[in-house]
């Protein structure tokens, strides 16, 4: 799949030579999951060059064969016997620091080292089979996980116990790591969107908002639930349904050929109407893939048009200041026939401990 994806690029390119340095990017299309790799792609498959060093000579056996690779401790040398009669190469000013380009521009002198942006976020945007099992997959490990763990809260755990424990169920099912660091947020501290797991304790009619997900052969998911202990309280259960619905209207109603900004609006127009609006304080959702957040961001402001087999999360929400707050999100796939969630479990009211 990975040559699949460099003449998928190579066409894009039109002859133009492209040079790579982040891990994402050059996982997409070599396979190559090294910290240390420079990649270039050539205007024909025959010159298309990663560049690594020793630690990696073995893994980069496992390439595929159209691919050449260097094992190198002067990568500058190389890159300028390599790009001897190019006359330009492109760059992602997004995938790459000033202070990198500006190398480049350096070892480079002779060749026009071009700033441009979104090389690869067209051709990643949209998921071959391949990625959507791993993400697939990914969304399992999580959900069972999830679930896992939520029928074991109890009161008087701390929120790092809880995250801790989730990190010990995904390693169990088999997640190489973490797709972001678990956000654990209890009682009051449920308002705050990205709450860092506390000391606090869990103590009867807290909502619980567990965000987690996990990565697997470089993909993601991301999931959330709140939950509550105990018992719930009258204006968390108003909350609660309001998200619900909120929630289940974008998923329900996500099409091909809407824009990121309309599915937001699905969502975040529930809300309004039912008189949290100012409480929903960030966008619907964003892609998932080879980073837990990608394109498409959904967003009022994106005019992006979603497409068959976008993966993005659906996550609506509120966050009243002092009290608490409420999140579902799951990890969904953009099919044909509407968007189908890959996150499985109830999105009904639960009560724990």
């Amino acid at each position: 799949m990975s040559s699949a994806r460099r003449e998928r690029l190579r066409e894009k390119l039109a002859g133009a030579w492209a040079l790579f340095i982040d891990q994402e990017s050059i996982y997409y299309l070599t396979n190559f999951s090294g910290s240390n790799g420079t990649l270039l792609i050539a205007p024909d498959s025959q010159n298309d060059f990663l560049f690594t060093d020793a630690r990696y000579r073995e893994r980069v056996k496992k390439l595929d064969q159209g691919l050449n690779v260097s094992i190198t401790a002067d990568l500058n040398k190389l890159l300028k016997d390599t790009l001897a009669k190019s006359k330009e190469i492109l760059i992602d000013g997004d995938l790459i620091s000033a202070a990198k380009a500006q190398q480049l521009k350096e070892i480079l002198p002779e060749v026009n080292v071009k700033l441009t942006k979104n090389l690869l976020t067209d051709l990643r945007i949209i998921k071959d089979l391949d990625e959507i099992a791993h993400i697939k997959k990914a969304c399992e490990i999580t959900s069972q996980s999830l679930w896992y763990l939520i029928n074991d809260l109890r009161p008087n755990m701390s929120e790092r116990q809880i995250a801790k424990k989730f990190w010990q169920n995904a390693l169990e099912r088999g997640a190489d790591d973490l797709a972001f660091t678990s956000i654990v947020a209890s009682g009051e501290n449920s308002a705050s969107p990205h709450h860092e797991p506390s000391t606090r304790l869990l103590k009867i009619g807290d909502a619980v908002t567990i965000d987690c997900g996990v990565k697997l052969n470089g993909y993601h998911s991301d999931m959330t639930r709140t939950v509550f202990i105990g018992k719930t309280q009258s204006w968390q259960v108003e909350i609660y349904e309001v998200v619900m619905q909120a929630h289940k209207k974008a998923v329900t109603e996500s099409l091909v050929g809407q824009t990121a900004g309309e599915v937001d609006a699905l969502a975040r127009d529930v809300i309004s109407a039912a008189g949290f609006g100012e409480y929903f304080i960030h966008g619907t959702g964003h892609g998932v893939g080879l980073e837990v957040h990608e394109a498409p961001i959904l967003s009022k402001s994106n005019h992006t048009k979603i497409e068959e087999n976008f993966c993005f999360t659906i996550e609506p929400g509120i966050y009243l200041p002092g009290q608490g707050g409420v999140r579902i999100e799951d990890t969904c796939i953009l099919e044909a026939s509407g968007l189908r969630i890959l996150t499985k479990g109830s999105h009904e009211i639960v009560c724990v401990g």
